[in-house]
């Protein structure tokens, strides 16, 4: 008979999870806590829901203030709570704070894109689980379609009541039938331009406020509906939603008019900012088809650090409030960094569209038990280990002093679980920073989301972590629309500019004032990173604009490739910054960051010193040496290569033997070289549970039932 597992036999700490970072990740919640607070919000929801659908132009309530009295009462957790709640009535979009008070709309804009771009529900796309942008896109053509039938455009069908009905109450099952007869009416309908015209004519008469694009939100949507998944369709829709201008052949492909390809390659920031406003305003006025958009402003205590910040947030608030239908917007914030650092600076009227508090509960004794049951089974002990746990006086003698919150709870459950096992007892003072550290780029590692590109924490990177390393002032640069950061060091000037985009006239606009700004300023480096998710650039199809970016280059202009664990070290750097600034961690903000800094020295001195060198490129076109022998390179692209679909399930027949696993023991498994971000990415699945510490990732194969 197979022993019962123990204390000492599981192989991670249930309790450390104690920070959310992924509000579409969330640990299991328990009976009764912060039930109040997020039935406010739903309530409050609800009221963008009401009459049939499509609906008009729905107001928006106040901004919903959600307030946490101390630290680790769950502000995140709640709201990923309510994106479960939410998740086949609202597109929700999670916003982390945004690093430029000049482009504020452009990154809130980029970041909803790629929210969009997540699944409807936590899991890899299909057809039960496709992505938001996709639900959104064919909820807005049924509808239309609709429309267009009921107003009598359809001459001749005698079934239109029924097709109307089928149309209004499953909009997203027209697109998933096996018969094709629905799909290919509706390319018929965009093909023709007289049908065409006749349906943004149906859009214009809903949506007047569309300002005259509504054939481009149609094609839009239309490119992404109609194009697998990864498929130039979806590409294109992507970088026009972002505001991007497209290439001719692009904007001939989805059938764009010259004017409704609206993005320039020379546009200021101020008219960047203008575009993606209007592009988020436009999403939202079109949510009115199908699903209301939730937008959640997280990690606020970020913009305490600049007064400018707040009070750009304060006014993003106030004009979502008054010009943006058809939305939701929760703010979350700790009590006493919102009441001194964020609200006096926000001005009297945009305080007026920010709701009363809606205050976080402390977890009760019956609650943290369910919690404490909940979390040991999660790693396969039973109830009789949670009362091992409770103690006969530990647990109730907790909540002697009044009220606790869920993170001091867990922190002390961590505690106490490693006493029991034996182990040696955490210092009193916490993980040190370092350890910190480490864990948040495990986790980074371990979440494809958060490898995402950010213009903001490289923005972050540049100035506030890299003011001070070995002399360099770090600081804004307003006269130009490209390069709007710059170090100063004893002798040189090094310029960053922030491009997510892959147009060859945008790219032609940066190189020309990446040339301009050497030859005034003298500088011999001008760097715009780039991450893997982004289009490689100059492309090969670049003939004509290829020598401009190449002079530009020998001026100084580096294209610079950051490796994924480069990218996860940054965005790791800002989000551990974040927490300290939230209180989620016992180190204080001024002493993680000089902590960050010193860690990056080197990092930040071997970028400037190979880019001066003329390295740094990350443009290299692959292939061997000339010996015949790989690369250094090759083997890094290699690494980069997703697994196969053999690969895949060599892995994970593997991970479900052992049950758990550190992530070295799997890559060593696969036997070929990748990275830890390709790999944790290629198994992503309801089975995989990762566990993130400072030394490893450990792999949970969990067994799902068909219910979940």
């Amino acid at each position: 008979m197979m022993k019962s597992p123990g204390f000492k036999d599981i192989t991670v700490n249930p309790f450390t999870e104690d920070i959310v970072s992924e509000p579409r990740d969330i640990p299991e919640s328990v009976a009764g806590l912060n039930d109040a607070p997020l039935q406010q919000l739903l309530e409050t929801f609800a009221s963008l829901e009401k009459g049939d659908l499509p609906r008009l132009e729905i107001r928006p309530s106040k901004a919903q203030l959600l307030i946490s009295p101390q630290r680790g009462y769950g502000k995140s957790h709640l709201l990923g709570r309510l994106f479960k709640s939410l998740h086949n009535r609202a597109t929700r979009i999670y916003l982390r704070p945004f690093a430029d008070p000049h482009k504020c709309w452009h990154s809130i804009l980029l970041q909803t894109v790629q929210e969009l771009e997540r699944t409807d529900n936590p899991g890899p796309e299909s057809v039960s689980n496709p992505r938001q942008l996709w639900v959104f896109a064919t909820g807005v053509i049924s509808h239309l379609a609709a429309d267009y039938i009921a107003g009598g455009s359809a001459p001749g069908y005698d079934q239109a009541s029924e097709a109307v009905k089928l149309l209004r109450s499953n909009p997203l099952d027209v697109f998933e039938v096996t018969d094709d007869a629905w799909n290919a009416w509706l390319r018929e309908l965009f093909a023709s331009q007289e049908e065409f015209s006749q349906l943004a004519a149906y859009l214009q008469a809903r949506i007047p406020q569309l300002m005259g694009r509504e054939e481009g939100w149609l094609r839009i949507l239309f490119a992404y509906a109609f194009s697998p998944a990864n498929g130039p369709g979806r590409k294109i829709a992507l970088k026009w939603l972002r505001g991007e201008p497209l290439e001719p052949e692009e904007a001939q492909k989805a059938r764009l008019t010259a004017a409704d390809n609206q993005g320039k390659a020379d546009m200021s920031a101020a008219e960047i900012n203008t575009l993606s406003f209007e592009r988020l305003a436009g999403l939202c006025r079109l949510a009115g088809f199908y699903r209301p958009l939730l937008f959640c402003f997280d990690q606020t205590e970020f913009y305490g650090t600049d007064p400018l910040l707040v009070r750009t947030l304060g006014s993003c608030i106030e004009r979502i409030y008054a010009e943006v239908p058809n939305q939701l917007t929760v703010i979350t914030a700790n009590s006493e960094i919102w009441a001194t650092d964020i609200l006096p600076r926000i001005g009297s009227p945009q305080q007026d569209r920010i709701s009363h508090p809606i205050e976080l509960e402390p977890i009760k004794l019956v609650q943290a038990k369910e919690l404490i049951v909940h979390r040991l089974a999660a790693v396969g002990l039973g109830f009789q280990h949670a009362e091992e746990l409770y103690g006969e006086t530990w647990l109730t003698g907790m909540f002697a002093s009044g009220r606790i919150s869920v993170r001091r709870l867990l922190q002390d459950c961590a505690a106490r679980l490693r006493v029991l096992q034996g182990k040696k007892a955490a210092d009193k003072e916490g993980p040190s920073i370092e350890e910190l550290f480490k864990t948040q780029v495990n986790l980074v590692k371990s979440k494809p989301a958060l490898q995402a590109y950010s213009q903001d924490a490289l923005m972050w990177f540049t100035g506030t972590l890299a003011h001070g390393i070995k002399g360099v002032m770090a600081a804004p640069v307003g006269a130009h629309k490209w390069f709007s950061t710059r170090w100063t060091l004893e002798k040189e000037s090094i310029y960053f500019a922030f491009e997510g985009g892959d147009n060859s006239a945008r790219w032609k606009s940066i190189a020309k004032e990446a040339q301009e700004i050497a030859e005034k300023a003298g500088t011999r480096m001008l760097i715009v990173f780039r991450t893997a998710d982004l289009g490689n650039v100059p492309k090969p199809s670049w003939t004509t604009i290829r020598p401009i970016i190449e002079k530009a280059r020998k001026s100084g202009l580096r294209i610079h490739q950051l490796e994924p664990g480069s990218v996860c070290e940054i965005h790791a750097a800002r989000d551990l910054y974040s927490d300290a600034l939230q209180g989620n961690i016992d180190p204080k903000p001024n002493d993680v960051l000089a902590w960050l800094k010193a860690w990056f020295e080197p990092r930040v001195i071997k970028l400037f010193q190979s880019d001066l060198k003329g390295g740094g490129t990350g443009t290299g076109t692959g292939g061997n040496n000339g010996s015949g022998e790989e690369t250094d390179e090759d083997k890094s692209k290699k690494a980069l290569e997703p697994l196969t679909a053999t690969e895949q399930a060599k892995i994970l027949r593997f991970i479900e033997k052992e049950r758990w696993t550190g992530v070295d023991a799997v890559m060593k498994h696969l036997n070929r070289a990748v990275t830890v971000e390709v790999l944790l990415q290629s198994i992503a699945g309801p089975n995989i549970k990762t566990h993130p510490g400072p030394k490893t990732i450990v792999i949970q194969w969990r067994k799902v039932t068909a219910s979940a």
